[in-house]
């Protein structure tokens, strides 16, 4: 048999194929010269070039993989976090405590510059790990009963309406203050940073989540990557409008997914930058390439759209 011959696994019924090309391939005399066989054996159907044979069983897999074939790192949860036992440790080993000491930190020197406003100083006290630690729980707490649509103070309400755990924790004031002075980076070196970076205010905790994500898991063999909108309509550099996304107006994100546990691997928030180290082209391919740029040469697919 030549080496040109190609051979393909097809489940084809006998009643769907061309008996009559059969027929006419078996009568041939150079084709049965060509195969070095007999064409009416059964084991396989000719092709219309007269080369290709289709064969009727499923072959082999080969005894040893490709090596293109070999994923070098072994999908699911790395090292760093195979000690968390609860969802809770679990869950710091993204949003670590550095994460959260940096919020504390830029959230308190922001606290000391407006405490001139107010007259009463114990409703501008500093905030600590616990309480930054604590609003981020009833952030997601709120989102997750679906509240974030309603009104704050419907949430904090003694009449049996509202959330009880939400009123435990910290008091409807309390809450809104936080949420007005929460910051991710110093605001007396912002001015020089933005400059050059539009994201000064979350480069550094983005950084941080983003490498976080990379050692907490392993992609599986197959990745996707496509974009998101993330709705927000504040004031910011960034925002986007894409009236065919069902919010319109947000920050939109690319973003590496694994395709089977959709955990996010890597991102980036689109954005034209200003002159500078971090100006790139955000052309559809390189943006692709930053993406799998942690995973290159790891031999795993992805999955793109145009």
């Amino acid at each position: 048999m030549d080496e040109s011959d190609i051979y393909l696994s097809v489940d084809v019924d006998d009643a769907d194929h061309d008996s009559q090309s059969k027929a006419d391939i078996s009568e041939d005399k150079e084709l049965s010269e060509y195969e070095g066989t007999e064409a009416d054996d059964g084991n396989f159907y000719i092709g219309r070039d007269i080369q290709t044979r289709w064969t009727k069983t499923q072959i082999a897999p080969r005894a040893k993989t490709r090596g293109k074939n070999f994923v070098k790192r072994i999908p699911g949860p790395t090292s760093h976090v195979r000690d968390a036992s609860t969802e809770l440790e679990a869950y710091l080993k993204i949003m670590d405590i550095d994460i959260t000491d940096e919020t504390v930190k830029c959230t308190n020197k922001y606290v000391q510059g407006i405490r001139h406003k107010f007259a009463r100083e114990r409703r501008c006290t500093e905030t600590s790990r616990g309480e930054i630690m604590a609003l981020l729980g009833l952030s997601y707490l709120i989102d997750k009963t679906k509240g974030h649509h309603a009104n704050v103070r419907e949430l904090w309400t003694a009449d049996g309406t509202g959330v009880r755990i939400l009123r435990a924790c910290m008091s409807y004031d309390r809450f809104l203050f936080l949420l007005r002075c929460i910051h991710f980076n110093d605001l007396q070196t912002r001015p020089g940073r933005r400059q050059t970076d539009k994201l000064a205010p979350i480069c550094t905790i983005l950084d941080i989540f983003v490498k976080n994500c990379q050692q907490c898991y392993n992609t599986s063999t197959f990745t996707t990557i496509d974009e998101m909108l993330h709705p927000f309509r504040g004031r910011c550099s960034i925002i986007q409008y894409m009236p065919k996304k069902p919010a319109k107006y947000g920050v939109k994100i690319f973003v590496l997914c694994d395709a089977k546990t959709f955990y996010c691997s890597n991102l980036e928030i689109c954005n034209k930058q200003p002159p500078g180290p971090y100006d790139v082209r955000n052309t559809p391919t390189d943006i692709v390439k930053r993406l799998v740029s942690p995973t290159e040469n790891s031999n795993k697919n992805v999955t793109t759209d145009n």
